[in-house]
């Protein structure tokens, strides 16, 4: 005999207080348009899941399009006035940086593409940390995740704007040492979270990517400005960049794969 749909749920946490009432709620809100068909059966077919309604969208995204609006107003407001305190046209700010200037697509290739990959592993990692916090709330996989993603969206945003070479000692008065002190911190609180689990992931990646980022580091600060040694240094920082990515996606796979396996063991001995 099939087991009902309310026999697959999970049942209510067992310690009392309000936060096992709500991660119940949660999970009997969402969960049948997720796996009940429109007629109550079970294992329906994606295409014939009960459809979200119109109302129930609005209802629930209210907060989340208010926040939207939110951001991009105050993305906009920033947007004038970085163009009123460094006296360029408003057009400026907004518009892609090559064409501003009128150079050709290829200057800033390899760093467009390193932007990108930072950008991608933030998201992934965020995700994944997003996933496991549903699935088991404050899970050193899910943290570890957590981590990973403020790291890269820090490091993302500091080739996007070069916080350490020009905004921090520039504008805020602050050493560029002090940024990399930021990194090497969240560095050490990405391996102390998941000591107990890099073990079990494909490290040597993350080893590699280091050595890769150490390097580029080193002729940064060491080394005087040529060109043909800039190139190399770029070169050993974008190959750190997509060793970070290609780490941090198979890690979130890994994960995430692992954690709804043994959700699903759970649920079956229940």
């Amino acid at each position: 005999m099939n087991e009902t749909t309310s026999e697959r749920r999970p049942r209510r946490a067992a310690g009392p207080g309000p936060e096992s009432d709500e991660r119940y709620e949660r999970y009997e809100r969402y969960e049948p348009s997720i796996g009940e068909a429109a007629d109550g059966s079970d294992a329906a077919p994606i295409d014939r899941v009960r459809p979200l309604g119109i109302h129930r969208q609005l209802s629930e995204l209210r907060l989340t399009v208010l926040s939207v609006v939110l951001f991009v107003a105050s993305v906009g407001a920033a947007a004038v006035a970085l163009s009123a305190a460094f006296d360029v046209e408003l057009y400026a700010v907004t518009a892609d940086p090559g064409a501003v200037a009128d150079r050709p697509f290829a200057v800033g290739f390899v760093s467009q593409l390193g932007l990108m990959l930072w950008a991608g592993t933030a998201a992934v990692a965020m995700v994944g940390a997003a996933i496991l916090y549903a699935i088991d709330p404050w899970s050193e996989r899910g943290r570890m995740l957590f981590v990973a993603g403020v790291l890269s969206a820090l490091l993302a945003a500091d080739d996007a704007f070069m916080l350490h070479e020009d905004v921090l000692p520039t504008y805020l008065f602050v050493p560029e040492l002090t940024l990399y002190v930021v990194y090497g911190v969240l560095a050490l609180v990405f391996l102390h979270t998941g000591r107990r689990l890099l073990r079990g992931t494909e490290y040597v990646l993350l080893v590699a990517a280091g050595a890769a980022m150490f390097i580029s580091v080193a002729m940064d600060q060491l080394l005087p400005f040529d060109g043909r040694l800039t190139f190399i240094e770029d070169l050993a920082k974008f190959g750190g960049v997509v060793l970070w990515f290609t780490y941090i996606f198979r890690t979130t796979r890994l994960l995430a794969t692992r954690t709804v396996n043994e959700r699903l063991v759970q649920l079956r001995r229940r």
